[in-house]
C-alpha cells in the first residue's frame, strides 16, 4: 500500500548522528538493538528516490560478509527494520518499506525532511541566487544543517564513506566560498563563528584552519590568531606527527609582522608575554618560533661570548622493522624526556616527523655531549642519531 497515510511529517537527521522523529516518537542508535537493521533503514532512507535491486542491498549492506542464504537473510532484515519503524506509528497501518519486481524502496508518500537533502537543496539555491545577502542567506541554511559528519556510527560500511567524504567537501567548500563573501561584506563576526565551527567539526583539516587564521587577522583579532596558531602546531605534531605546512608557517609571519595594535600599559604586555601555566622542563615551541629564538641567540652571542649548542635528534626506524603506532609512541617518549630532563632554559621543537632540534644556552661540546648521552640512556625505544653544532653567531 503506497497511498496517502494520517501521518505527520518524518523528520530524519543522518549529520552527527541518525535519528528519525514523527509526531513526538523518536528512535536513535540508542533505542536500536539491531544494528544491521538500522543500517538498513538508513539506507533506504539516504536512497529514497530509488528502486533498489535485491541484489545491490546485499552488497552494499553485507559488503564482503558471505551468507548461506543471502536472500532469507535479507527478507529477515527487512522484517526487522519494519517492525523497528512500527514504532514511529503505533496503532496505524502504516507501510515504510515496499516490495516490488524483485526491489525493496522506502516509501515515497510519506511526508519526509531529511537535513542532507535540504543540505544539499540550499547550496543550490545559494549557486541560483540573484544577489550576494541571499547567496549568503542560503549558503548559511545549508551550513547551520552540517552538525557533524554523514552517519558517523555507520562508517565502517563502504556506502556511507563515499557519501560522507563527498558531502564533507562540499561543506568545506561551503564555508570557503560564504567566508569569502561575508568578508567581502565586512561581516567579520559571522565570518569568524561560522570559520570556528567548522574548525570544531574538522580539527585535523588545515584547509579550515588557515581560513581561521585568515578570518582573525581580517577582523583584527591577532592576539586569537597566534594562540591558535600554537595550539594547532601543537595539536598537528601530537595527532598527526607532522609539523605545519609552509603555506600555514607562512600566515604566521604575516599575522606576527601584521601587529600594529599600540598598547600603553606595559604591565598589560608582560601579563601577555607571561606563561599561562608553570612549567619546570624545557620550552617546547613550533619550529617558526624555535627559528626565532635561534636568530636572537645568534645575535647576541657575538657580543657575550656566551657558548650555545644545538642538538638534532633523530629517531630511526632501522629496517623499517617497527610499526606506525610503536614510532608514533616512541617519538611522544622522546619528546617526554626532553622536556621533563632538560633545563627550564632549553628550547626543543619539532623539526620534522621523525625529528627534535634542542638549543642548550651555555655549554661547551662536552658538556652537550653529555647532555645528550644523558637523555639516550633514559630512552630504549628505537634507535636515535644524534648531531650537535655550536650556534653561529650572527656577523
Amino acid at each position: 500500500m503506497d497511498g496517502e497515510y494520517p501521518l505527520g511529517t518524518i523528520y530524519i537527521r543522518t549529520f552527527g548522528k541518525f535519528s528519525i522523529e514523527c509526531e513526538g516518537v523518536a528512535l536513535s542508535e540508542q533505542s536500536v538493538r539491531t544494528k544491521k537493521a538500522w543500517l538498513l533503514i538508513q539506507y533506504l532512507v539516504t536512497n529514497r528516490d530509488k528502486d533498489l535491486s535485491v541484489d545491490r542491498i546485499i552488497t552494499d549492506i553485507w559488503g564482503t560478509e558471505e551468507n548461506d542464504d543471502p536472500l532469507n537473510v535479507l527478507k529477515n532484515l527487512v522484517y526487522r527494520a519494519r517492525n523497528i519503524l512500527k514504532k514511529l506509528a503505533p496503532g496505524k497501518d502504516v507501510d515504510f518499506i515496499l516490495y516490488k519486481q524483485n526491489t525493496y524502496s522506502w516509501n515515497s508518500a510519506l511526508p519526509c525532511e531529511i537535513d542532507c537533502e535540504a543540505f544539499v537543496s540550499h547550496l543550490r539555491e545559494a549557486e541560483g541566487a540573484a544577489d550576494d545577502n541571499q547567496r549568503i542567506d542560503r549558503y548559511i541554511q545549508a551550513i547551520s544543517l552540517y552538525t557533524g559528519e554523514f552517519l558517523p556510527q555507520s562508517s565502517y560500511a563502504d556506502w556511507v564513506v563515499s557519501r560522507s567524504t563527498a558531502l564533507a567537501t562540499t561543506y568545506l567548500n561551503a564555508v570557503e566560498r560564504v567566508s569569502q563573501l561575508l568578508e567581502e561584506q565586512g561581516r567579520l563576526d559571522e565570518l569568524v563563528e561560522i570559520v570556528e565551527r567548522a574548525a570544531t567539526l574538522y580539527l585535523l583539516e588545515e584547509r579550515v584552519h588557515r581560513l581561521l587564521l585568515h578570518a582573525y587577522v581580517a577582523s583584527g583579532r591577532y592576539s586569537k590568531a597566534i594562540k591558535h596558531y600554537n595550539y594547532i602546531s601543537e595539536l598537528f605534531y601530537k595527532e598527526l606527527g607532522v609539523c605545519l605546512s609552509d603555506d600555514i608557517r607562512s600566515m604566521y609571519r604575516q599575522i606576527i609582522t601584521g601587529i600594529s595594535s599600540v598598547e600603553m600599559d606595559l604591565s598589560s604586555i608582560c601579563e601577555d608575554l607571561r606563561e599561562s601555566v608553570q612549567v619546570k622542563g624545557a620550552y617546547f615551541c613550533d619550529y617558526e618560533v624555535f627559528k626565532n629564538i635561534y636568530r636572537v641567540q645568534a645575535r647576541s652571542i657575538s657580543r657575550t661570548g656566551q657558548s650555545i649548542h644545538v642538538v638534532l635528534m633523530t629517531v630511526l626506524n632501522e629496517n623499517g622493522l617497527a610499526d606506525e603506532k610503536t614510532i608514533r609512541r616512541g617519538l611522544d617518549e622522546l619528546r617526554n624526556i626532553l622536556l621533563s630532563s632538560l633545563r627550564r632554559g632549553d628550547v626543543v621543537s619539532a623539526f620534522s616527523a621523525s625529528q627534535f632540534v634542542v638549543m642548550l644556552p651555555m655549554t661547551t661540546l662536552e658538556q652537550a655531549q653529555m647532555v645528550a648521552d644523558r637523555l639516550l640512556e633514559k630512552y630504549h625505544t628505537l634507535q636515535v642519531q644524534v648531531n650537535i653544532r655550536p650556534l653561529t653567531p650572527f656577523e
